[in-house]
């Protein structure tokens, strides 16, 4: 799966950055997004463990991720 994505195929990335982008802000991932999805697809975490995730790939330190920034968590 991480092939493709080095390969330029993001569509199903894309879709993946999608379903996590569920909170208030369009275009990006917030803590809470991200504990609620993890917690859907059967991987809990606490909301400051989504915190230090999010804060670990925030390239441009706004305490969020972009699509790029997600890019790049889910390629390493």
């Amino acid at each position: 799966m991480t092939r493709k994505y080095l390969d330029g195929d993001d569509g199903e990335l894309k879709t993946t950055f999608e379903m996590f982008e569920v909170e208030k802000r369009p275009g990006c991932i917030t803590p809470k997004g991200l504990q609620n999805m993890l917690a859907k697809l059967g991987e809990p975490r606490t909301y400051i463990e989504c915190e230090k995730m999010i804060k670990f790939y925030d390239i441009d330190g706004n305490g969020v991720l972009d699509y790029h920034e997600f890019r790049q968590m889910m390629i390493v």
